[in-house]
């Protein structure tokens, strides 16, 4: 619920951009699946979403964009 609202509260203004720091740190199986959705929504909508994260890729990487900023040296794929 808090990602939602989140996002919900950052979408209001109808952005064109979204940035989006560490958005499943904390969550369980379930709650990163519901939350991966919802970025894959909005993303699929006009607006860009720019996600940040340590940990492994969320599942909604189709037909985006991923650079990877590894030991200082900028990787794209």
């Amino acid at each position: 619920d808090r990602v939602r609202l989140g996002l919900a509260l950052a979408v209001c203004d109808d952005p064109l951009l979204l940035l989006i720091d560490e958005p499943l740190e904390g969550l369980d199986a379930n709650e990163s699946a519901e939350a991966c959705l919802l970025i894959d929504r909005l993303h699929t909508g006009h607006l860009t979403v720019v996600t940040a994260t340590r940990g492994p890729l969320p599942d909604v990487t189709r037909g985006q964009r991923i650079v990877r900023l590894i030991d200082g040296a900028v990787s794209e794929s």
